[in-house]
């Protein structure tokens, strides 16, 4: 049985042959693992965009890299399992699947891969609006102090 490891972390593994997919207890929250047999799956929707990745050893260089944004798995019982693309290496996984010719559908979405970034930037952005505010209001301060 000649099968694929799409390593999720140091501790689980999902394996995939051509016959089935593995999908180890530690991916959900009731602690129980999937096993899908490839007649079971009707359909893998995966959701994917770009993310720009700093460039290891480069200051300052990023590199356009294609990032999985969320996984599920229809099957023939009705049952959607959807993994979060924190919890994959989606690129070995995505790899493995098509491999093995599983009926993936790959279809780009406009959602950020990471949304923190937003949040971190525009934080940082009112941070700098609040000091330039501040700032123009020094001389009025110190003024005020002089009298």
């Amino acid at each position: 049985m000649n099968s694929s490891l799409a390593k999720t972390s140091p501790f689980i593994d999902i394996k995939i042959n051509s016959d089935e997919l593995y999908l180890p207890a530690l991916l959900f929250t009731d602690k129980k693992p999937r096993t899908l047999t490839k007649q079971d799956i009707v359909s893998i929707e995966a959701k994917w965009n770009y993310n720009y990745d700093t460039i290891d050893d480069s200051i300052g260089r990023t590199t356009k890299r294609s990032h999985l944004i969320s996984l599920v798995f229809n099957t023939t019982k009705g049952q959607s399992i959807a993994l979060s693309h924190w919890s994959v290496d989606s690129e070995a996984l995505v790899y493995s699947l098509l491999k093995y010719q599983y009926p993936v559908s790959l279809d780009r979405t406009s959602e950020m891969v990471y949304p923190f970034k937003r949040h971190i930037g525009l934080m940082v952005g009112l941070f700098i609006v609040i000091v330039i505010i501040n700032a123009s209001n020094l001389p009025n301060l110190i003024s005020s102090f002089n009298s």
